[in-house]
């Protein structure tokens, strides 16, 4: 250790500090010498006096045991497939295992790290060995190598098969297995039972020898150990008999249509048929595989013979052929057959058989009764019948077959029809019917009813197929008539024909339907509306003609007119009535104010009943309709009134006691504002009132502006107030007396009434050289309209009803604008504008003189020329009114070229004003033009030219800018 201070000295002790009871050496260092045990030190370091001394820390040191392997991993002896679980045993600190497969010291396979290792299942001898380790720094201890032996086990791959054979033949029985230093042992019986083995049968194969009974063999096959024995499967020589047919199939004799079964016995280990259709060994047709063999009904001699199979290897036996004999029995074809025949006449019976030696004899009677021979032939007359007679036949056919009877004949012998009784005419009402009948004797009768003369069958009635026909109601006279079938082959028979004679019914009315209705105390009345008269009334309450309403009560009922004619015909009407059940009458209980400022009462009534509805009436005079109670009304005023309740229930009624009451409350009621106007048109000068006053006619009304009471007592409807301004305000009234108030609708109103000063605004929608001015004003007002002055007055400009106008025409002019705000009219002060380029432009938009045409405007002015083909003329006149600034002239000639214009002083333009006209003659020339020369107030100066070239109207428009001067074409001047 290393310490710092003055005069140091040292004193070792072994043990934890503070210990001091084993001392060591006095040194700074301390030798421990060999230890095989932990063991701990500390150093004292003294210093000189009076410095204290200090105690060091204690060192332990700590010692390990070495590694040593005190028990080795074993080597052992495995069977292939399992394997063993190999350990070690060491001594030493902090022991760690590493496993690894191989020789030592080979390291390339690791394993686990435990003092076991599992080797998992093995299939081929393997090698082992394991490193343990010590805590550091001891060294590592290493085992020796284990080995792990791995033999393979016993495993047979073929098992000995089993087999069958035939008693008296034997077979070699055989086993292939794999393994190490195999032997066998082979035993009688079956797999595991060691109670039987066979002496010397020590080889993978065993030979049976000669064999008569079912004989079983397995095989035990050794391995080397430790691996386990294995035992073969069971391998059985099964021994089978051959088979000996021991009772023969029997030849017989069938009737046909009959069968029988064939049989036949053998002996044998698993026997199986087959029986064949045919002599031996004729296989072509099997039929089943049982001892014994059916044959089914036959109709045709049949051989047969059966096949005897063993189980294999045994060899097969075969049968004798038996030959089955068929006769052919009787058989009936045709059967005699019934017939059925009118009394008094008869018939011939037959019957039709097939068989061997057929004899025949007949019967009277039901089949079986033999009690009545008759003949012996195929046919048998029945002589003439009056009663049904039965009749059948045996017929024998040769033995052994059973003979045949047939069925039952039967010869039925039916009655005419005859009718005894015919169906009666009769007379009717229209509106009834009547049932008609016959009576008739025979055999099976059915009936059809028809409409008509007798025999006439164009009318059968559907369903009319008894002796008896309801007729139905009727209304017109109808004859009928019955035809009455027998049963065939019997005739029919017709009736006689029936008429029903149908006089019409009395044509009976009852108006009106329903009657009105009636309250149930009304006194009885007489009924009327019945027609024909003379008949008689019906129905509840209805007594001697007289309708009792309270006697019928009350409800709707249904009355009854009935008139009988001179025939006897009886015809009726109805109609109905309401009786109206009378209330009993309502009471009012109470009526009361309802609040200090409401004119209203609440009045409190006990209803009538029934009834549909209450009235209330005041003074007599209908209030409301249909009132419940309570129900609260507003009188119109603050006197007394008399009120009744009326309970009404359809036509009836029922008033309670008047009831006097007044409603003295200081309610108002409410006024109403009819209207606010202006007093006059256009000017600040106040607005009138017009209004209706309260209910309560001593009640003081008062105006309202904007929800502020304006001073003063509202005098008579209508009044005048002045706003003192022209902004809108909103007014209502208000009606007061006392502490109640009730107030009025509200109204706005605006007293504006003055002259609208609309202002021009100017826009530049377009430059030059196509320059449009916008003017526009306010917007939102009526009756807009632009005018223009011209001279010394505004004209208006058509279509120019819009808060704007566009000017596009090519002028300088002062515009003004007028429009109705309010009502009122008011114009704007003039306002120049003007829509001329500073720059040259194109000036003129007309047509060239047409055939027959006119041009348009141009540069403001209009213009018109006219060509006459006839004559070739051209007229040209123009009209400069609405640009009077403008100063123009016409030039014309026969011109050759543009260039002619040229020079032409446009400051000498004087015939202005009104505008001209010209004309000129063109016929013959080829390029003739004129020109429209003009300067407008700016000084800006141009010409169209219109010409005729090579029969062609064209036209051509130049401009030049300048204030005067001549016209260059092509080319601007600007005038000095």
């Amino acid at each position: 250790m290393t310490a710092t201070g003055t005069g140091l000295t040292y004193q070792w002790y072994r043990g934890t500090k503070p210990d001091t009871s084993i001392p060591l050496g006095t040194a700074s260092t301390q030798a421990t010498g060999d230890l095989t045990a932990t063991t701990s030190y500390w150093v004292r370091v003294y210093g000189s006096d009076p410095c204290p001394d200090v105690d060091s820390n204690t060192a332990t040191v700590t010692v390990n045991d070495l590694p040593v392997i005190t028990v080795q991993p074993a080597s052992t002896t495995l069977c292939s497939g399992s394997g063993t679980t190999l350990s070690v045993t060491a001594t030493g600190t902090g022991l760690t295992y590493q496993w690894y497969q191989g020789t030592h010291p080979d390291a390339s396979i690791p394993l686990g790290t435990a003092s076991t290792q599992v080797t998992g299942n093995l299939t081929a001898t393997t090698s082992y060995w394991v490193r343990v380790y010590g805590s550091d720094p001891c060294p590592d201890a290493d085992s020796n190598t284990a080995t792990v032996t791995v033999n393979d086990p016993p495993v047979i791959t073929v098992q000995p098969a089993s087999t069958t054979l035939c008693s008296g033949s034997g077979t070699t029985l055989s086993v292939t297995a794999t393994g190490t230093g195999l032997t066998y042992q082979w035993y009688r019986g079956l797999s595991g039972n060691t109670g039987d083995p066979i002496s010397g049968a020590t080889s993978s194969s065993y030979a049976t020898g000669t064999l008569t009974d079912t004989t079983s063999y397995w095989v035990r096959v050794y391995g080397t150990d430790p691996c386990p024995d294995v035992d073969s499967n069971t391998a059985t020589v099964t021994v089978n008999d051959p088979p000996v047919i021991t009772v023969q199939p029997a030849s017989t004799t069938l009737c046909s249509g009959s069968g029988t079964t064939l049989s036949v016995t053998a002996t044998g280990t698993g026997l199986t048929y087959q029986w064949y259709r045919g002599t031996k060994p004729d296989t072509s047709i099997p039929l089943g595989t049982a001892s014994t063999q059916a044959t089914g009904n036959l109709t045709a001699t049949t051989s047969y013979w059966v096949r005897v199979y063993g189980s294999d290897p045994c060899p097969d036996a075969d049968s004798n052929t038996a030959t089955v004999t068929v006769n052919d029995p009787p058989v009936i074809t045709v059967q005699p057959a019934s017939t059925t025949l009118c009394s008094g006449s008869g018939t011939t019976l037959l019957v039709t058989a097939t068989g061997t030696g057929l004899t025949y004899q007949w019967y009277q009677g039901t089949h079986p009764n033999t009690s009545i021979p008759l003949g012996t032939a195929t046919t048998q007359a029945t002589g003439n019948l009056t009663a049904t007679t039965s009749y059948w036949v045996r017929v024998y056919g040769s033995d052994p077959c059973p003979d045949a009877d047939s069925s039952t004949a039967t010869v039925t012998i039916n009655d005419p029809p005859v009718i005894t009784v015919q169906p009666a005419s009769t007379t009717l009402c229209s509106g009834s019917g009547t049932t008609l009948s016959v009576t008739a004797t025979g055999t099976g009768l059915t009936y059809q009813w028809y409409r008509g003369l007798s025999g006439n069958t164009g009318d059968p009635i559907s369903g009319a197929i008894s002796s008896s026909y309801a007729t139905g109601t009727l209304s017109a006279t109808t004859s009928y008539w019955v035809r009455v079938y027998g049963t065939d082959p019997c005739p029919d028979v017709d009736s006689s024909t029936a008429t029903v004679t149908v006089n019409p019914l009395p044509e009976v009315t009852f108006t009106p339907d329903p009657l009105s209705p009636v309250c149930v105390t009304v006194p009885p009345f007489a009924l009327s509306g019945g027609s024909p008269t003379g008949g008689v009334y019906s129905g509840p309450g209805v007594s001697d003609g007289n309708f009792d309403p309270a006697a019928a009560g009350a409800g709707t009922h249904t009355l009854i007119y009935t008139y009988t004619d001179v025939n006897e015909c009886t015809n009726s009407d109805q109609s109905h009535i309401t009786v109206d059940a009378a209330p009993s009458l309502p009471v009012i209980t109470n009526i009361a104010d309802n609040n200090a400022c409401a004119y209203g009462i609440t009045i409190t009534f006990t209803a009538g009943s029934p009834a549909t509805r209450h009235d209330l009436y005041v003074d007599t005079v209908l209030a409301k309709e249909g009132v419940t109670s309570p129900h609260v009304h507003t009188p119109s005023d603050a006197l007394s009134h008399t009120y009744v309740v009326r309970a009404v229930n359809g036509t009836c009624s029922a008033d309670s006691a008047p009831y006097a009451f007044s409603d003295l409350n200081d309610f108002t009621g409410s006024p109403v504002l009819d209207s606010i106007t202006d007093l006059s048109a256009c000017q600040t000068s106040g607005i009138q009132i017009t209004y209706t006053k309260a209910g309560n006619p001593s009640a003081k009304h008062y105006l309202y502006k904007d929800s502020v009471e304006v001073p003063g007592e509202l005098g008579d409807s209508p009044v005048t107030y002045l706003p003192g301004d022209n902004a809108p305000h909103t007014y209502f009234i208000q009606a007061r007396k006392g502490s109640c108030s009730g107030n009025s609708n509200s109204l706005s109103a605006t007293d504006v009434n003055n002259t609208p000063s609309p202002v021009i605004t100017e826009i530049l929608l377009t430059e030059c050289p196509s320059k449009t001015v916008r003017l526009s004003t306010a917007s939102g007002k009526s009756d807009y309209q632009w005018d223009r002055w011209i001279g010394d007055a505004w004209v208006p400009i058509d279509g120019a009803t819009t808060y704007y106008y566009d000017i596009v025409t090519p002028c300088a002019y002062t515009y003004r604008v007028t429009y109705r705000d309010n009502g009122c009219l008011g114009s704007s002060t003039g306002h120049a504008a003007s829509t001329l380029c500073d720059g040259p432009s194109a000036m003129g938009d007309g047509l060239a003189p047409a055939s027959g045409g006119a041009g348009g405007d141009l540069a403001a002015f209009s213009k018109s020329g006219v060509w006459d083909e006839v004559t070739q003329t051209i007229a040209v006149t123009y009209d400069i009114t609405r640009c009077p600034s403008v100063r123009a002239a016409i030039l014309t000639g026969n011109l050759t070229g543009l260039n002619n214009f040229d020079g032409y002083d446009t400051c000498a333009l004087s015939n202005g004003g009104n505008g001209g006209s010209t004309s000129f003659n063109s016929a013959g020339q080829s390029n003739v033009w004129y020109s429209i020369l003009w300067v407008d107030a700016a000084g800006v100066a141009g010409h169209p030219g219109f010409g005729r070239s090579a029969g062609a109207v064209e036209e051509r428009t130049w401009q030049t800018g300048g204030l005067c001067g001549t016209t260059d074409l092509g080319s601007y001047l600007t005038c000095p």
